[in-house]
């Protein structure tokens, strides 16, 4: 999975690159599904069911690409499920915040109830082009 960076971060670093404004990245990364793309702004994010989004950190950076270093591991969806996952996101918070990333997993995963969601270490990536 790559990621494709949103409205709000593109705005920050041009800000800080052209217009002196600081701008200072977060400590804690929170990782996202979403039923549909979450398009630049985080739509789509599941919501109910047990789901919350979890933690996810990353490693250095090689050749403009970061890899998960951690596996991010989402609770059973329960008592219903959560429908097909096709996109993921990330943010600064674990509601509400600010969307940093978001794109298409790499195969959609359809959820079953008491059934977690986990993504495996390196399985996110994020990178500039």
């Amino acid at each position: 999975m790559t990621a494709s960076k949103s409205s709000y971060l593109r705005t920050k670093q041009i800000e800080a690159a052209l217009k002196a404004t600081a701008f200072t990245g977060v400590a804690t990364i929170y990782m996202s599904l979403h039923t549909a793309s979450p398009a630049l702004t985080g739509t789509n994010e599941v919501s109910g069911n047990a789901y919350a989004r979890q933690t996810v950190a990353f490693g250095a950076s090689a050749s403009g690409v970061v890899l998960s270093s951690t596996a991010p591991a989402f609770p059973a969806p329960t008592p219903a499920n959560w429908g097909t996952l096709t996109h993921f996101g990330l943010w600064d918070a674990a509601t509400v915040g600010n969307f940093y990333y978001g794109d298409a997993l790499t195969n959609s995963v359809a959820t079953s109830i008491g059934v977690p969601v986990t993504f495996p270490v390196g399985n996110v990536s994020v990178s500039e082009t």
